[in-house]
This record gives C-alpha cells, structure tokens and sequence, in this order.
C-alpha cells in the first residue's frame, strides 16, 4: 500500500489531532465524518490519508464554534467563495455575541455597585444626591384580585415574562406621588425593571433623595413613614412619583429581614410635607 492510501485505526486518527475517539464515533454516526473503510462486522474502522485534510476543515471549523449542519452544507461545497460566505456570517453571530456580553458585564458592574453601596450605607438615612437619568421598564399594576398583595404578584409575574431578564439590573416598584403624600404606602402602580438599554421610560435628571431601608418586604410599607419624617426634618418636598428598587434580595441574601431596598424620590428644597 502506497503511502499515499495509508490506513489509520480511529484512535491513531485521535491521537493525531488530541481528540478522543468518541468525537469521531459521533461524527460517523450523524453521517458527518465517517471511515472509509470497516472490517466485517466489527467494530474495527480505518480512514485513509485522503480524509485527513477534511477532518483537518471540519475540526478547524468547529473551534471556530460553525454549527454541525453549517458545516455539513459546506463540505458539500468546499471553495472561496463559499468560505468566506461561512466567515461573513459567523462574524456577524459574533458581533452579535459581543454585544450581548458587553450588555452582560455592564449589568453585572452596576449590580456590583449597587449592592456594594446598600451593605456599606447607613440605614433609615437620608441621602442628597444629584442623578443622571435611568432607563427603566414598566408594567402597570392592575386592581383584579382580592388584595394588594396579589395584584401586585401577578403584575410581577406578567413583568418578568414581558421583558429579557437578561436586561434588567434591579427590578422594583412605583409609589404615585399623591399615595406618598396621603400615606398610601401600599397602593403601588407599577412594576419595574432598570435597564441598560435605553428605553420609553426614563427618571428625570436632578436632585434625589434616597433612602436605604434594610428589612422584609413585608416591612417595607412601615418604613415609609420613617422616609416622609426624614425628608420634612430636611425640609424637602416631592415632586416625583416614589421608586422602589430591591437591592439586595433572595438573590444573594437568605434572610429577608437583610433584604435592603432603595426608596428614591425627585425633591426641591424649601418645602416641608
């Protein structure tokens, strides 16, 4: 036999390329890359050198992540044009791909950032800041069951099928502005989700007043008042609705009396409540 029609056994095809030999049984059995020849009716199955250059084209290819029927229709066409037709599309899967993780880290910095700030703040204090605006999403909370409480969690439900998880740095709720100032702490409009994107829905640029709280969720309406006290102590006034933000959550806390949430509120000096 000429060197040139050198037969190989599966593992030495293995060897030669660091694969296991699994790789290649899976190969043959989904038609992509399958022996030349098998001995009988035994498991004994060789390749001869000829096949070696496409295993070479297929192994290439799968590193670069091309997808089994992909490739499949290429090595029906092996040529430039059609290679760089391949190159052209995975190059847009990858962009598309880079875009999606520079989504990712910024999310997960800003999430970082924030509940780093809500383990290291004083609670039950009011904090003066100037803020930039933020991008959020909502869903209205409608008035259909027998309680607040379960409107509010089908509104959270509906919410979450409703938007890319993916997307959203903290999730939340609106308090109107009339309900804060009457002591409706409980009637909430919205759920909502802060996002990366830019969207419809924006806060407004100007001066805040944030409120750290660190309690239950079923707490949280008690800790309103402590809010409105700290705020007319100051001498502000609302002049947006109240943003509720879950900061720390069962996320990373197992304990929900350690839950902190963010009470933000857009303020004007000079007034009292």
């Amino acid at each position: 036999m000429t060197k040139e029609n050198k037969l190989y056994k599966t593992g030495e095809v293995a060897k030669m390329f660091s694969i296991k030999k699994d790789t290649l049984f899976y190969y043959d059995r989904i038609g992509l890359f399958s022996p030349k020849y098998r001995k009988g009716n035994t498991s004994y199955r060789y390749y001869d050198s000829s096949q070696i250059k496409i295993l070479d084209t297929i192994l290439s290819l799968r590193e670069m992540d091309i997808p089994i029927e992909q490739l499949r229709q290429y090595l029906e066409d092996i040529n430039n044009n059609s290679f760089l037709d391949l190159m052209e599309l995975e190059n847009k899967k990858l962009d598309a791909k880079i875009q999606d993780l520079t989504i990712k880290r910024k999310i997960i910095a800003e999430l970082s950032k924030k509940m780093k700030k809500a383990m290291e703040c004083e609670y039950d204090k009011l904090y003066i800041i100037e803020e930039m605006p933020r991008y959020y999403l909502s869903l209205p909370i409608k008035k259909r069951g027998k309680s607040i409480e379960e409107d509010w969690n089908k509104a959270y439900e509906e919410f979450w099928n409703s938007v890319d998880s993916n997307e959203i740095i903290t999730n939340g709720s609106i308090l109107p502005k009339e309900n804060f100032l009457a002591g409706k702490y409980s009637e909430l409009s919205y759920i909502t989700g802060f996002t990366i994107r830019k969207s419809d829905k924006s806060t407004c640029k100007g001066l805040y007043a944030n409120f750290y709280i660190k309690c239950a969720y079923s707490d949280l309406v008690n800790k309103y008042k402590l809010f409105q006290e700290a705020l007319s102590k100051e001498g502000y006034m609302p002049v947006s609705d109240v943003h509720e933000e879950y900061i720390i959550t069962s996320l990373s806390e197992k304990n929900e009396e350690n839950f902190v949430t963010l009470l933000s509120v857009m303020v004007e000096k000079g007034s009292t409540l």
